[in-house]
């Protein structure tokens, strides 16, 4: 019995086992790719060859739990046995055959207890079915929510207003109207010519008569309208109540009255145990370790029964006392609401190799488990380990593509474990590389916004371009008139601004530059393209007449921000004031009676 738990025995290495480690080595090195060691498994020289079985130690317990709780349902009629049991300290869970199972399978069930049921009337309805409803609170109908109860709602087309701007002359109440003028071009002589041309004169609109508004055709100038929800009433029927004020009871469901009893809820719950014992230094191969959970092997130990005590194995003390901790564990979880109903004891047993060798006099070892060589260190490892050193070294400056590349080649060594290491290191030269993108477009911004912008200030200053086609915009006289150019910059820059945090959002690190002032030069080019594109299309749409003050809308919309500028500040003064105040009134009231 001793001899199967063995935990490490030394092999005669013959040519066999040289054989078998060789082959599997180059398996190993063939697995990795981008490593100058090529088929190194024909150059190593084996040192050690030793069984080293790893054991695993499970314990399975099926739970068979029964808490007892209380349960109301609709009463629709019927009988029951008399009652007799008025406690959940009366009923005896397990003296009730309910679920069994001989095998580990989660299940789950409810079993009404005998004689402890009976009628009561149920306490939310009193008794008759019904409730408030909670919607309307008994009324029947609810506050419409389109008008606020008040039956009229404010017009749409005036804004409440009455009245309408007038589309003639855009609420001015004047007009500018052409006329033909005479005037002096020259002299005959002493005899002057007439010549006619064309002049303007600011009259008043005839359409609204001077007052710049109409009166609102929707609402008859009144601001309001009928509220088209409700019809004018105010409210509407309540949909929960369907207008009868209540709603059957959802705890008797409309029956008046209620089942209660006793419940013994059983769920059948299996849980799982291990420990894993093995030579300690196969512990240093992490991809054999990190194998938990999906050992395969031979069961050398198998126990079985509703109930298992402790002292079942006695092959190998330390598993032997393992086993018998995890049994006294699940023992522990037996209360009066908690019963083992099933146990199982296993060990497996996985066949491993541990195996040390030489190559160009450095030692290296590893472990083999179901014909598969796993490294613990090895000339791969090594070189893999290598390269990430002086991958991140490269990282942070010039050297960030070579950098990225070292990272591609570690991540075609395939060693295990480095994963998350290579992972990490490719984040930041993703980070790095985007921030050399989105340094050319800042650059570039900042670039436009000290140098180009003033030209285009000038620009709009020297020459309006929508003057032609912009009636208002023609006019010196129109106040926002002497705005455009500062506006029309404004609006340059802060598209250029969306522009810019646009390109910085996306992930530019996939191109492949061969230096990193190459993703320097293409956020500078990309952007500053996009920069001439947006200032082809506002000059465009400024040939043609448009522009951030072209019509009324803009300046009413600047009126609008001045005005809540304007009520901010009067409203921060006033609760200044006010604060001011009270602080005043509480000092004279502490010196009056302190």
């Amino acid at each position: 019995m001793e001899d199967k738990f063995i935990r490490n025995r030394i092999l005669t290495i013959d040519q066999e086992a040289r054989d078998r480690v060789k082959n599997l080595v180059n398996e190993y090195a063939a697995n990795s790719k981008g490593h100058p060691f090529g088929s190194y498994g024909d150059s190593i020289t084996l040192e050690k060859y030793e069984l080293c079985p790893i054991y695993v130690v499970e314990l399975h317990s099926q739970f068979d739990q029964r808490p007892i709780n209380t349960r109301q349902y609709p009463y629709k009629g019927g009988s029951f046995a008399s009652r007799s049991i008025y406690r959940a300290s009366d009923v005896n869970a397990w003296s009730y055959s309910l679920l069994t199972t001989e095998k580990f399978v989660h299940n789950g069930k409810s079993f009404e207890v005998t004689g402890s049921h009976h009628v009561e009337t149920c306490d939310p309805c009193g008794g008759r079915g019904r409730v408030t409803c909670p919607n309307c609170g008994g009324r029947g109908d609810i506050t419409c929510s389109s008008c606020g109860g008040s039956g009229s709602i404010r017009c749409s087309s005036c804004g409440g207003k009455g009245s309408t701007s007038c589309s003639s002359c855009g609420g001015s109440g004047k007009r500018q109207v052409s006329y033909s003028e005479r005037y002096i071009s020259g002299y005959d002589g002493s005899t002057p010519i007439y010549s006619s041309r064309l002049a303007y004169k600011t009259v008043s609109c005839s359409s609204c008569g001077g007052s710049g508004k109409h009166t609102c055709s929707s609402c008859s100038g009144r601001g309001t309208k009928t509220c088209s929800n409700c019809g004018g009433r105010g409210s509407l029927t309540c949909g929960q109540c369907n207008g009868r004020g209540d709603i059957t009871c959802s705890t008797c469901q409309g029956y008046g009255k209620n089942v209660h009893c006793l419940t013994i809820d059983q769920e059948l719950k299996d849980e799982i145990l291990k420990a894993y014992f093995h030579d300690e230094k196969v512990a240093g191969v992490a991809e054999i370790m990190d194998k938990k959970g999906g050992y395969k092997g031979e069961w050398m130990f198998e126990f079985q029964a509703p109930a298992i005590g402790k002292g079942i194995f006695t092959g190998e003390s330390e598993m032997a006392a393992k086993l018998d901790s995890m049994i006294a564990l699940h023992a522990g979880r037996v209360s009066d609401t908690c019963h083992i109903l099933f146990q199982k004891a296993d060990i497996l047993r996985c066949e491993a190799w541990w195996v040390e060798y030489t190559y160009k006099g450095k030692r290296y070892n590893g472990v083999i488990y179901r014909d598969q060589f796993m490294a613990g260190v090895s000339p791969i490892t090594e070189y893999a380990a290598k390269i990430l050193k002086e991958a991140d070294k490269k990282l942070g400056g010039l050297g960030t593509i070579k950098a990225r590349k070292l990272l591609d080649q570690a991540e075609d060594l395939n060693v295990y474990g480095s994963g998350a290491r290579i992972n990490s290191l490719k984040d930041l030269v993703t980070k790095h590389l985007n921030t050399l993108y989105n340094l050319g477009t800042d650059l570039t911004f900042w670039l436009i916004a000290l140098f180009v912008t003033p030209f285009l200030y000038n620009f709009y200053s020297d020459l309006n371009p929508v003057a032609k086609y912009a009636f208002f915009t023609n006019d010196p006289t129109w106040p926002p008139y002497a705005w455009l150019p500062a506006i029309q910059c404004i609006l340059f820059l802060v598209l250029l601004w969306i522009a810019k945090v646009m390109l910085n959002l996306s992930d530019h690190s996939k191109a492949k530059f061969r230096t990193v002032f190459g993703y320097v030069l293409s956020g500078i080019g990309i952007y500053l393209l996009i920069s001439v594109i947006i200032l082809a299309v506002l000059l465009a749409a400024n040939y043609f007449g448009l522009s951030v003050i072209t019509s009324w809308v803009g300046y009413l919309t600047w009126l609008v921000v001045r005005f809540l500028l304007i009520a901010t500040v009067m409203i921060i003064f006033t609760i200044l004031a006010i604060a001011k105040w009270i602080w005043k009134a509480v000092l004279w009231l502490w010196h009056l009676f302190f």
